[in-house]
């Protein structure tokens, strides 16, 4: 099986999609959640621990919309397998 260098293979293990394990999409939930969440303060200007609560919810909005995207990616990376 030749490693996929696509972005598959960025977030996984390597070999693409491939069969369908538990520790491959928890890595890849893990992963994308981070990076997701990372962009998402960076883009609401949030560069450090909120004082208030105004920064506090876009805070919290921006980590959630990120989990919600790194469920679904890891949704449809299972519905390839």
């Amino acid at each position: 099986m030749a490693t996929d260098t696509g972005i598959s293979g960025v977030l996984t293990d390597g070999t693409g999609v491939s069969k369908f394990t538990v520790p491959k999409v928890i890595k890849d939930f893990i992963a994308d959640a981070l990076l997701g969440a990372s962009a998402g303060l960076v883009t609401a200007n949030i560069l450090s621990v909120p004082t208030d609560s105004a920064q506090a919810t876009i805070a919290l909005l921006a980590v959630a919309n990120a989990v919600i995207h790194a469920g679904y990616r890891a949704v449809l990376k299972w519905a390839q397998t």
